[in-house]
């Protein structure tokens, strides 16, 4: 399941995505549903209230291991208007629960950086890791673990977990159904953003 957070576009414009209320289906939902329901409504929470201070750490840590693709990316921000409060660059994020992809690379102008935000102690240590397949490489994920990627030149993805395979069909639900699964939070520059701020700000 993923959620978009922060600055996104579409049909050429960028738009800042809203949280929903929380909201039940059913008429009479098991404790642990409206538990989980109401767990990823505080998680969205918190990311849309912290998202410039947020946005500032993911770009201070790139600043501190990798200058010069820090400065790459500070560079495409202020090309594009694309600057929070605190002067950072304004990320678009994607909160994913129980995320399972294959290999693939991604249109992004800038690096990507990666975020476990929560990993249950009940997970083995197999399941939602990152994957770059042309290295051959498998990163063992941990909570709070930090990554970084070029996702428009790296194929990349993850390996399987729980939750994804035995129910395939329903990954919108996955939040609402009763099993744990790793919350992680990506962030970069994707190009329809970069090219609808352009728009949107000089245009």
């Amino acid at each position: 399941m993923v959620k978009a957070a922060g600055i996104h576009s579409t049909g050429g414009h960028t738009y800042h995505s809203q949280i929903r209320k929380k909201t039940n289906h059913s008429k009479n939902p098991r404790d642990e549903t409206v538990k989980k329901i109401q767990d990823q409504h505080q998680i969205r929470c918190q990311l849309k209230d912290q998202e410039p201070l947020i946005q500032m750490g993911d770009f201070e840590f790139l600043l501190g291991i990798l200058p010069h693709l820090a400065l790459q990316q500070f560079k495409k921000a202020c090309a594009c208007g694309l600057l929070n409060i605190l002067g950072r660059p304004k990320t678009s994020s994607f909160a994913t629960f129980a995320y399972c992809a294959g290999s693939h690379l991604d249109y992004d102008e800038s690096i990507t950086h990666g975020w476990v935000v929560k990993r249950p102690s009940t997970l083995d240590c197999f399941q939602s890791n990152f994957v770059y397949p042309g290295l051959r490489v498998i990163v063992e994920l941990a909570e709070d673990a930090h990554w970084i990627w070029h996702a428009d030149v790296d194929d990349h993805g993850t390996t399987a977990n729980a939750l994804a395979v035995q129910n395939p069909q329903h990954w919108k639900q996955y939040a609402t159904l009763d099993s744990d699964a790793q919350w992680t939070l990506v962030s970069t520059i994707p190009s329809a953003v970069a090219d609808a701020a352009v728009h949107d700000n000089f245009y």
